[in-house]
C-alpha cells in the first residue's frame, strides 16, 4: 500500500508598494513656488534623500510645470536617479516631455520604474532635473512644503554643482519592499524539505 505524501511551501510574494521616502505635506500636497530649471538658471536640479526602509524601487512623483509654452512640443527633461552623490552612478533615468506639462500650474507626474533598482535604508540618492537642451524655454519643479533642504544646482549641464542646502524640490518615491527572492536560510529549508519528500516516497514505494 502506497502512502502520499503533500508538502506546501510558501513562497515570497511581492507586497504591494510602500512610501520609502517623502517630502510631500499632507494629500501629496507642495508649495506654489518653484525651482526655475532653463534659460538663464540652472540646467541642472538636484535634491538628495535617504529611504526608511531597504526597497526596490517602483515610482517616483513629482509636481513639475513649464513656464514657456514656446517648446512644449520639442523640450525634453530628463530626471535621473542616482547614488551617493550628484556625479553617482545613474542607477534609472526617466524622459518627460514638455508636452505633458501644464503652463504656470503644477502637474504631478509619476514615473514607473521598469528597472527596479534596489534602494538601500539609510542611504544617500539623489534626485536630479535636467533640461536636455537649456535654451528651450524654462520649467519649474514645484517646492517641497516641509522645507526640506537638501538640494543644489548647477548651471554647466551638471559637471559642477555650486551651491547646496537649497529648498529640495517636491518628489515621492514608493518602493516593493519584499524582493521576493529567498533568503539563504530559507534555501536550505527548501532543499531539506526537498529531501525529506524524496526519502518519504522511496519509503512508500
Amino acid at each position: 500500500m502506497k502512502t502520499l505524501f503533500l508538502l506546501a511551501f510558501a513562497l515570497p510574494t511581492l507586497a504591494a508598494p510602500i512610501t520609502v521616502y517623502t517630502n510631500f505635506g499632507p494629500g501629496q500636497s507642495y508649495t506654489s513656488l518653484g525651482i526655475d530649471i532653463g534659460v538663464n538658471v540652472p540646467s541642472v536640479y538636484a535634491s538628495a534623500f535617504a529611504p526608511t526602509t531597504t526597497a526596490a524601487l517602483s515610482s517616483i512623483t513629482l509636481p513639475l510645470y513649464t513656464k514657456d509654452s514656446s517648446y512644449l512640443n520639442s523640450a525634453l527633461l530628463t530626471v535621473d536617479l542616482r547614488s551617493g552623490s550628484q556625479f553617482g552612478p545613474s542607477l534609472e533615468g526617466f524622459a518627460i516631455l514638455a508636452s505633458s506639462l501644464n503652463n504656470f500650474s503644477a502637474t504631478l507626474i509619476t514615473l514607473q520604474s521598469l528597472t527596479h533598482p534596489n534602494l538601500t535604508a539609510g542611504n544617500t540618492y539623489y534626485l536630479t532635473l535636467l533640461v536636455e537642451t537649456a535654451s528651450q524655454g524654462t520649467y519649474s519643479w514645484a517646492r517641497n512644503i516641509q522645507l526640506d533642504k537638501q538640494g543644489s544646482q548647477s548651471f554647466d549641464g551638471g559637471a559642477n554643482f555650486t551651491a547646496s542646502n537649497l529648498i529640495s524640490g517636491a518628489f515621492e518615491i514608493q518602493g516593493d519592499a519584499a524582493s521576493g527572492v529567498p533568503e539563504p536560510s530559507t534555501w536550505i529549508t527548501f532543499g531539506s524539505a526537498a529531501i525529506l519528500w524524496v526519502a518519504l516516497r522511496r519509503r512508500a514505494a
